[in-house]
């Protein structure tokens, strides 16, 4: 197993302000993070699950009876800090949690948190902006985690968390949802024996996750998304579609629960691409009737992620809450 990617480009990332609040403390934006910089997408898009999960169903739970609303600045450091700890936390399987920074970096200021958070200096360098907190706050949870653990879990030790042009791996995505450093998205783990005396041993999702992941790739046929990240504890969702990590989730657990007809729904959808169309939000109709050939290359992805989970859904676009654009940009959802 290589933290590292094969062209180097760690270095890159840790040189380069990528930080983990770009676009969360914008007035304009409620509760989106925004990628600055190219590569760190999958990291960024579980943070941004977890902040979601704090804000809608967790200790900072807002009323979004009406809606996603507008924060102040003090609610949405509290919700990324409670984010990034459940992550540390769950990855060290509640015992210890491991942080790296870099030294003589560390500025206290007591005002920037919140009103609960008694500040360390820590949370502070991680959401100043114009920093390379994201590549840091990685190493914490690889490191936290343990590497030893993460040979235990992978398929392939010499698989590289660190990929090519610095996108994260699936290894890595896994670990930050499931606490597991596990390659595969099936659920539990399949054994492979082709007559020999040898096992191929493939690991998947240990068991039902806070969170949830759809994937394009198995709209296209190419892999196994299971029950276990299709029906997460909460209704929140990473989206993987060409090599980009985004973020699907509803404002209520009812359109989880298993009924014979489910009314209508709204799914929101953030691309974590800075300055774009960044929130878009459909209406799904479960009983819509409305199933796409397979392999339909004309759908955005999105569409074809959430097809994966409502397979019978008919999908609209919800015009009137994308504050952000006109219409539905459909070019951004096939990003």
């Amino acid at each position: 197993m290589n933290v590292r990617s094969s062209n180097g480009s760690t270095s890159r990332l840790i040189n380069n302000p990528c930080g983990i609040l770009a676009g969360l403390m914008a007035e304009e934006r409620p509760i989106t993070i925004d990628e600055a910089c190219a590569g760190p997408c999958g990291v960024l898009a579980a943070v941004q699950a977890h902040v979601i999960c704090e804000l809608l169903y967790g200790v900072s739970r807002i009323n979004a009876d009406s809606g996603i609303v507008k924060l102040t600045l003090s609610e949405k450091r509290e919700a990324l800090a409670r984010a990034m700890t459940s992550i540390l936390w769950q990855a060290g399987e509640n015992k210890r949690a491991i942080v790296a920074k870099k030294h003589n970096r560390i500025v206290l200021n007591s005002s920037a948190v919140s009103d609960i958070l008694e500040p360390d200096g820590i949370l502070e360098y991680m959401t100043t902006d114009n920093n390379p907190s994201c590549i840091f706050f990685l190493y914490s949870v690889i490191m936290t985690h343990g590497l030893e653990k993460f040979k235990q879990e992978m398929d392939c030790t010499d698989s590289h968390l660190i990929g090519t042009d610095g996108y994260c791996s699936q290894e890595v995505v896994n670990l930050m949802l499931t606490g597991k450093a596990v390659p595969n998205l099936f659920d539990g783990v399949v054994e492979l024996n082709s007559g020999g005396s040898e096992t191929t041993i493939l690991r998947g999702i240990p068991g039902q996750s806070k969170i949830g992941l759809l994937s394009l790739y198995e709209y296209q046929g190419n892999c196994t998304v299971g029950n276990y990240y299709k029906n997460p504890v909460y209704p929140i969702w990473i989206m993987l579609a060409d090599s980009h990590f985004t973020v699907l989730f509803a404002l209520s657990r009812s359109i989880l629960r298993n009924k014979k007809k489910q009314d209508p729904f709204t799914l929101y959808h953030y691309n974590g691409l800075a300055k774009r169309h960044a929130e878009t939000s459909y209406i799904i109709n479960p009983a819509g009737n409305s199933s796409p050939p397979p392999n339909d290359r004309t759908l955005p992805a999105v569409i074809c992620c959430i097809h994966t989970r409502w397979p019978n859904a008919s999908v609209d676009p919800n015009i009137q809450v994308n504050e952000n654009s006109a219409e539905t940009n459909e070019e951004d959802t096939n990003e």
